[in-house]
């Protein structure tokens, strides 16, 4: 075998595990697709509770929070609160005690929903502290400076 035969070998061996790594890879792609848009599924976040992860999250987005919260607790009994409105810790409406177990998570989502929804960046997130702070001291500066 000349050099100008070793050359062709090792190009065409080249050429044939690019092809199988992009194979494989648009497969994995396609499997990872298939697996969020189950993951995002109503039916997979109707019995999975996602929406507590939001809560700690630092890249939360809003608008999905609330839709895997509405997804989990569509058709449950949802906790009372001391007034017997949605939204507490106390009880459940009726018998059913299932969910009790997610109860607090439900008021911390509730409270955590409350204080954020003011503070959504222009990609839906929720911002974070560091650029809470930033748009904070950015607004007492201008105060200031309108104070002068």
């Amino acid at each position: 075998m000349n050099f100008k035969g070793v050359r062709e070998f090792c190009m065409k061996a080249s050429l044939l595990s690019m092809l199988f790594m992009l194979l494989m890879f648009s497969g994995y792609g396609q499997t990872k697709s298939k697996l969020h848009k189950e993951k995002d599924s109503k039916q997979y976040l109707s019995s999975h509770p996602v929406w507590i992860q939001c809560i700690d999250s630092q890249h939360a987005l809003l608008r999905y929070a609330q839709y895997a919260f509405d997804a989990y607790w569509q058709g449950k009994e949802r906790p009372l609160n001391e007034e017997g409105e949605d939204g507490g810790k106390e009880g459940f409406e009726g018998e059913g005690r299932e969910n009790i177990q997610y109860s607090i998570e439900y008021k911390r989502f509730r409270d955590w929903e409350a204080k954020v929804k003011n503070m959504i960046g222009e990609d839906g997130r929720v911002l974070t502290v560091e650029k809470q702070i930033e748009i904070w001291e950015q607004v007492q500066r201008e105060k200031e400076e309108q104070s002068k």
